[in-house]
């Protein structure tokens, strides 16, 4: 079956907001309209179609918008996965993504403001490294729940950042897209790598402050890291 949704978990650094980019330009190549939902069913964001829980409130109206205009609707959230999800990826309706990096650099990113004192675009406002890393650690369980859903697909932003081919090639995998002339799937990649892009600001950490991070979550960032080369490997072999 031909899911009707995809649901992006974003991290709380604006990092995620390429990855959304990525997908939702991937589904309106393979002729997926992106439609916007109802504003009261979303939360105020940067990116279009962010809902704050994943509930049946919310979830109920985006199906059926889905189905109304025969379209596969990309929504994203900072929430977690919700009751709802495992239901509907069972039933074939819906494929995750959750999105993460190092977190050494989403802390950078955190704690980076502009001169008007103002943090990085889509970022979570932080005062201090502590409240950093208390962030992270109210997001580690999420990740965790995240990844434990079925047919989720892990993106490591890292990668995208680098070698977005490969994030390209496991969207299409997990949604179903399929390549219909030769060299399109490189085409599409190429064109991505020569849009304007803006790197993601960060103000440096200490070297104690690197490893105080890295001591905390390094682990969940290599259980992450793991689960998206597995995806990876899986859609190159297809």
């Amino acid at each position: 079956m031909t899911p009707l949704l995809t649901a992006t978990w974003l991290p709380p650094d604006g990092s995620g907001i390429e990855a959304v980019a990525l997908l939702r330009r991937l589904l309106r190549k393979a002729k997926q309209e992106q439609l916007p939902l109802p504003e009261a069913l979303l939360q105020r964001s940067r990116i279009p179609n962010t809902l704050p829980q994943l509930d049946a409130d919310r979830l109920a109206p985006a199906l059926g918008l889905a189905v109304l205009r025969d379209t596969l609707i990309s929504v994203a959230t900072a929430a977690p996965p919700g009751e709802e999800l495992p239901q509907l990826i069972a039933r074939g309706l819906l494929r995750p993504q959750i999105c993460f990096r190092d977190p050494v650099a989403m802390v950078a990113t955190l704690r980076w403001r502009d001169p008007r004192g103002r943090p990085a675009r889509g970022a979570v406002a932080v005062a201090s490294f502590e409240e950093a890393l208390a962030l992270l650690e109210q997001v580690a369980p999420v990740v965790e729940a995240w990844l434990a859903l079925p047919a989720v697909l892990p993106i490591d932003l890292d990668v995208l950042a680098q070698d977005p081919g490969r994030t390209v090639r496991a969207l299409m995998a997990q949604i179903g897209i399929v390549q219909e002339k030769p060299g399109e799937t490189a085409g599409f990649v190429r064109d991505w790598n020569q849009r304007p892009r803006e790197p993601l600001p960060a103000a440096p950490l200490s070297g104690g402050e690197a490893e105080a991070v890295r001591a905390r979550f390094g682990a969940l960032h290599a259980r992450f890291v793991a689960a998206a080369e597995a995806a990876e490997s899986a859609a190159e072999e297809e």
